[in-house]
């Protein structure tokens, strides 16, 4: 793993209130972008917080936060062109001020927790969201809609509309989500934008953070071998199959798995 990778891993190492999401997501960025320059980035989020704390005083916290980002600096969704994977660079995203749902959410939660403002994540199946929880109601912000207010009932309906009606509500939707399922559903948007594309060599530094992430993910063991092997990389391969075996002995793709591993083997072998 390249050393982006290093300090990733060093940077997740800590606890979840101690875990910084901004420099973590920015780290998924200078995979593709390699002279990016990280601290630049989080002043940029400095100097937004500081920009935005004189108001709070005289409006309501929620509303100057969400004045402030999606109004006057503009962030807003990219609906024209959602997959695009500088949406769910964090770097893209400041620069073009644009993005998907979670990566404009992230910016909205990394300055008010610059702020101290009691202001979450939510998970919402599709559509990620925050809410802020200093008054006796909490407020839904939704960042990719212009931080348009959203009731319990709209985030209800919310998640009829993107399910087309299939997935039931559940009370846990709005359960407030930590810094490593922030970067989890960040990093597997990623994925899923550069799988589609077949875009293999891209994929793989965001399948290495997963691993990073949740070490027991046995799927992104099994996912992480085939990439390897597809692009070349057979004793990668081998190790990465290896592990998904034994972390996941009873999978219902085990003999697939034993297969293609034994005929990456093979394939090894021959070289030697």
């Amino acid at each position: 793993m390249k050393n982006c990778n290093s300090v990733f891993a060093r940077i997740i190492s800590t606890s979840e209130e101690q875990l910084d999401v901004a420099h973590a997501a920015l780290l998924f960025a200078c995979e593709v972008y390699s002279s990016l320059d990280i601290a630049s980035y989080l002043g940029a989020l400095d100097d937004m917080a500081e920009s935005l704390r004189p108001r709070l005083a005289r409006e309501h916290p929620a509303m100057a936060l969400r004045d402030f980002l999606s109004g006057e600096l503009g962030f807003h969704g990219n609906a024209d062109d959602y997959f695009d994977p500088r949406n769910s660079y964090l770097n893209q995203v400041m620069d073009r001020r644009t993005g998907i749902p979670i990566s404009l959410s992230t910016i909205y939660l990394e300055v008010a927790r610059r702020l101290d403002l009691p202001v979450v994540g939510i998970a919402l199946p599709g559509h990620f969201i925050i809410r802020y929880d200093g008054d006796e109601e909490p407020v839904y912000l939704d960042p990719f809609n212009g931080g348009e207010t959203m009731s319990v009932r709209d985030c209800h309906q919310r998640v009829a509309d993107i399910s087309n009606g299939r997935l039931p509500f559940r009370q846990s939707f709005l359960c407030p989500v930590g810094p490593r399922q922030i970067l989890t559903r960040m990093l597997r948007n990623l994925k899923h934008v550069y799988v589609a594309r077949a875009d293999f060599e891209s994929v793989i530094p965001v399948v290495e953070k997963l691993i990073l992430l949740s070490p027991a993910a046995a799927e992104e063991f099994r996912d992480l071998g085939m990439l390897y092997y597809y692009t070349g990389q057979k004793l990668k391969a081998v190790g990465c199959l290896e592990r998904y075996l034994g972390l996941a002995p009873n999978a219902s793709d085990r003999e697939a798995v034993q297969n293609n591993l034994s005929a990456i083997v093979g394939k090894v072998a021959r070289w030697n």
